[in-house]
């Protein structure tokens, strides 16, 4: 979602009018997940917390590149932060997704998530965009 956003903005057209991203986003909101990583299972052996801070991370990257607070009927911010911050170990770091991925791997994409690292395309009246 967030790479056709890039591309359309660069081809100065709406991707709000983008049926691929429309589409992208119903799918979003129908296998809506904070707690696992609902992309392809081939990349994590079927395992839904493989790779979820990267996942999460991804969610965030399409909500300020859609610039919207909300993901069909998820407020995708406010839920993964309530995620977030309920899983952060007592050391401050965070250690969720399965596989080879690190607690440094796993603390950087919370953090960024977290930080709504991501710039939007477009200034906006919310003020995420200074």
């Amino acid at each position: 979602i967030g790479a056709v956003c890039i591309y359309d903005h660069i081809l100065g057209q709406d991707w709000r009018k983008d049926k691929v991203v429309a589409d992208g986003l119903a799918w979003l909101d129908k296998n809506w997940s904070v707690t696992e990583n609902m992309g392809p299972p081939e990349s994590g052996k079927g395992h839904p917390q493989a790779y979820l801070l990267y996942y999460l991370y991804a969610v965030e990257r399409t909500g300020m590149l859609y610039d919207s607070e909300h993901i069909g009927a998820h407020k995708w911010y406010d839920e993964g932060a309530v995620y977030l911050l309920g899983s952060q170990g007592g050391n401050g770091a965070w250690k969720i997704s399965t596989g080879k991925v690190g607690d440094t791997v796993d603390t950087c994409f919370a953090i960024l998530f977290l930080k709504r690292a991501t710039r939007p395309m477009v200034a906006s009246g919310t003020g995420r965009s200074k």
